[in-house]
């Protein structure tokens, strides 16, 4: 073996295991976004129909450090005269792949894109097919809890911030 072939024996040996690339990172966090307003437009499809609610996009500038700045779509809801954003963060968060803020004229709603191992519940975790899932994120006693995303889920949560307390 002459040198330049142990020089490549060498390179091959010390290859990066995970090679990381930045814009792959945020087209998967653009798909996901896409992915989750798709659900979301679904699971308010019966209110959509009726005219009860509109959905549009924008979209949002982003900026994290690892990242720089680039766009994400963002989803607007409009019941009545009120307006909800769904805000995206951005990608690179401690232990989730995504972190969105749903602002609504009554408070937020932070939804977060962590492993199945995060989830809230034996039964749901062994039913989410992927290793990620979006949650509601809220905080608990020592530390945040993650409960999964589905239509009651949802719903339930976006009715805490477009409805007024004592209506």
């Amino acid at each position: 073996m002459n040198n330049k072939d142990r020089l490549r024996s060498v390179a091959a040996l010390n290859q990066p295991e995970d090679v990381w690339f930045p814009d792959r990172e945020i087209l998967a966090f653009q798909s996901e976004l896409e992915h989750l307003y798709a659900q979301v437009q679904l699971w308010l499809k019966e209110l959509i129909d009726d005219e009860t609610v509109r959905v549009s996009k924008i979209r949002q500038p982003v900026y994290e450090e690892l990242l720089g700045s680039y766009e994400v779509p963002a989803l607007l809801i409009t019941i009545g005269r009120d307006t909800i954003k769904f805000k995206p963060s951005g990608t690179m968060y401690f232990g989730c792949k995504g972190s969105v803020t749903v602002e609504g004229p009554y408070g937020d709603i932070e939804l977060s894109r962590v492993t199945r191992d995060h989830v809230e519940g034996a039964d749901i975790k062994s039913a989410i097919a992927s290793e990620w899932a979006w949650c509601i994120e809220t905080q608990g006693e020592n530390k945040p809890v993650f409960n999964l995303l589905n239509e009651g889920s949802f719903t339930g949560a976006l009715l805490t911030i477009v409805e007024a307390r004592g209506a």
